[in-house]
C-alpha cells in the first residue's frame, strides 16, 4: 500500500528532475518553492501519527498519489509543468488539514 511519505519522496525526487530540464528560470523558481513546500509537508507527515482510516488522510494520500503521477508526466511533457505547479498547492492543503487532524486526536 503507498504511503503519503512515499509519495511526497517520490515527487521530491521528480522535481529535482524537472529543475533539469525546466525551460525557464520561472519555472526553476517555481520548481525549487515546491520542492521546499513538500520537504516541510514530509517533515511533518513522518512525526504526525496519521491514522490511515480518516477521511483527511485518504484525501491527502489521494492527492499525494495524484500529484506524484502527474510529476512523473511532466518529465516527459514539460508542458504539464503549469498544471504540476497547481496540484501541488492543492496536495500541500489535503496534507496540512491531514497532520492538523492528527494533532486534535493526539
Amino acid at each position: 500500500m503507498a504511503t503519503i511519505r512515499e509519495n511526497l519522496v517520490n515527487a521530491i525526487n521528480d522535481l529535482n528532475k524537472l529543475l533539469l530540464i525546466a525551460e525557464t528560470d520561472a519555472q526553476r523558481a517555481q520548481i525549487r518553492i515546491d520542492r521546499l513546500a513538500l520537504y516541510r509537508q514530509l517533515e511533518d507527515v513522518i512525526f504526525a501519527e496519521l491514522n490511515h482510516q480518516d477521511e483527511d488522510v485518504k484525501t491527502a494520500l489521494e492527492e499525494v498519489e495524484s500529484l506524484a503521477g502527474l510529476a512523473d508526466e511532466a518529465k516527459r511533457d514539460i508542458q504539464k509543468i503549469e498544471k504540476l505547479f497547481k496540484k501541488v498547492a492543492k496536495a500541500v492543503k489535503a496534507i496540512e488539514k491531514a497532520v492538523k487532524a492528527a494533532g486534535k486526536i493526539l
